[in-house]
This record gives C-alpha cells, sequence and structure tokens, in this order.
C-alpha cells in the first residue's frame, strides 16, 4: 500500500483555489482524506495551492484517474502526484 500526495494548484483562469470543488472529486473516489493548503511556485512565481493526503492506496491507477479528473475538472495544466511507499496506522484511544 501507498500514501500519495496530490499538489493541486489555482484554477488558470480564476486563480482561485476551489477547495469545494476538489473536496467534491476527491470525496467521489475515497472515503478520508487530508487537504492542506499551500503555497507553490510554478516558474518563480507563487501560487495559491493545496496538498491532498490519501493513505492506504492499493492501486495507483485510481490516483492517475483521480488526478486527471482534477486537471480537467479545476482546469489545470497537470496535477502532481507524490507516491510514498508506506501505509498509515490508525491508532484509538481505546488501544492498549
Amino acid at each position: 500500500m501507498n500514501t500519495y500526495q496530490l499538489h493541486i494548484g489555482a484554477n488558470n483562469t480564476t486563480g482561485i483555489v476551489e477547495k469545494d470543488r476538489i473536496i467534491q472529486v476527491l470525496s467521489s473516489h475515497y472515503d478520508g482524506f487530508t487537504l492542506q493548503d499551500t503555497v507553490g511556485y510554478w516558474k518563480g512565481t507563487p501560487e495559491y495551492s493545496c496538498i491532498a493526503t490519501i493513505a492506504n492506496v492499493t492501486e495507483s491507477d485510481g490516483i492517475v484517474k483521480l488526478a486527471r479528473e482534477l486537471a480537467q475538472v479545476l482546469e489545470q495544466d497537470a496535477v502532481g502526484v507524490t507516491a510514498i511507499p508506506t501505509c498509515m496506522d490508525f491508532i484509538t484511544a481505546q488501544q492498549a
């Protein structure tokens, strides 16, 4: 299993990070994820962006399709994808 990070920039037309649309697309594919506000740089120019982290993914094909969908929906040239070969454990208060 891998953890993936999707690096999602602002809409190329509006210059706005469309978090509501990002959340809508991500939620249609995965039950859980983390979304962080960030500032990315493209050709030396800062741009507001966000990173979506999705843990415990078994198939990379789904992430590639998701990145393409986000790029299309958000009018992006591309969405960056980082694969982290690890698995996240969830620790509850009830565990000893």
